[in-house]
């Protein structure tokens, strides 16, 4: 179903979807445009028997489209890409395209790299504009992205240079401006006493960041919100602290930046006393928090923690899309 929430009181409205199909399970993270207020989701499709690796265009994408506003739901297949999809995010253009990663392929069937696409979502057309392929080291992820640049030109994830042993931790830039990209590790500690950052949202150009990050060995504690950049002479910042905790159960933490309204807004979980099966969903906003100035510009940010209301179980109620839509 979708959730209309009032940012200031924590009060939603509910409203079921019973067009979109779950199975039963709850599926990838949706991407939200928020110029045109909806929710975009891309997944391969496996229903053959055929065991990976190789491209199998049985597997074919599918693309599903949600309205926030009217809460219609659109469905379609995918044409000029197949297979397992990595990362993917709305695009800020006019156009509201999809950037999107999937695995490529060698002529032995086994996985060498990436294949980066824009997707024109009204039509579900892909077209390929950049390709990567992994050194000695094997996959870097460097699909699996978690933010973009305005113009596109370049992904962003936050995560370990070997993530196999959660090792030298900071972000990876992927150009992909030109046909063959261009992949760039810059090693990055969050602030001390702070666990590696659980979310990646970008706040302003060049790249400035707003994380979620929970106490250093207690990945379950209270969560704190540091405005952070890349480059290794700038300082993160603690901007906040809060009651919020990661999810107790499945999925990621969802977060939002809004320009126009100099607002970050992440959906976060208070715990409970009594358990995790009491635990709730509640919004953690903070304002004039964006802008310039690397991870020391949001010193200045006025923080707030609400509660949904009606009360909404965060251990039962599974989350698979956020956003903010855009003023105007």
């Amino acid at each position: 179903g979708a959730m209309q929430i009032d940012v200031s009181s924590g009060e939603y409205k509910w409203t079921p979807l019973p067009q979109f199909p779950t199975q039963n399970e709850l599926p990838r993270a949706f991407a939200f445009d928020a110029r045109r207020s909806r929710f975009v989701l891309a997944r391969a499709l496996y229903t053959n028997d055929t065991p990976p690796p190789h491209a199998d265009p049985r597997r074919r994408i599918e693309l599903w489209v949600i309205d926030a506003r009217t809460h219609d739901v659109v469905q379609r297949n995918v044409t000029g890409a197949v297979d397992q999809v990595a990362g993917f995010t709305v695009l800020d253009d006019d156009a509201g395209t999809l950037m999107m990663a999937t695995y490529a392929y060698g002529t032995t069937g086994r996985r060498v790299g990436y294949n980066y696409y824009h997707v024109d979502v009204d039509v579900a057309a892909a077209t390929l504009v950049s390709t990567h392929r992994w050194g000695a080291g094997g996959d870097d992820w460097a699909g699996w992205f978690h933010a973009c640049s305005t113009d596109g030109r370049r992904l962003y994830r936050a995560g370990y240079r070997n993530e196999t042993t959660s090792s030298d931790a900071g972000v990876l830039e992927v150009d992909v401006s030109s046909v063959t990209a261009t992949v760039t590790f810059t090693s990055k500690m969050p602030p001390s006493g702070l666990g590696w950052y659980q979310t990646l949202t970008r706040v302003a150009s060049p790249p400035v960041f707003a994380s979620l990050s929970a106490p250093a060995g207690e990945p379950s504690g209270a969560l704190s919100l540091v405005r952070w950049a890349p480059p290794a002479t700038d300082t993160p910042t603690v901007v906040a602290t809060s009651d919020g905790h990661r999810t107790p159960e499945f999925g990621p933490i969802f977060a939002a930046y809004d320009a126009a309204r100099n607002t970050y807004a992440a959906l976060v979980v208070e715990s409970s006393f009594f358990g995790d099966r009491y635990s709730r969903w509640a919004l953690l906003t903070a304002t004039h928090f964006g802008g310039g100035g690397g991870g020391g510009g949001g010193s200045g940010a006025t923080t707030k923690f609400v509660r949904l209301s009606p009360w909404t179980s965060a251990e039962v109620d599974g989350v698979v899309g956020f956003g903010v839509p855009r003023a105007g």
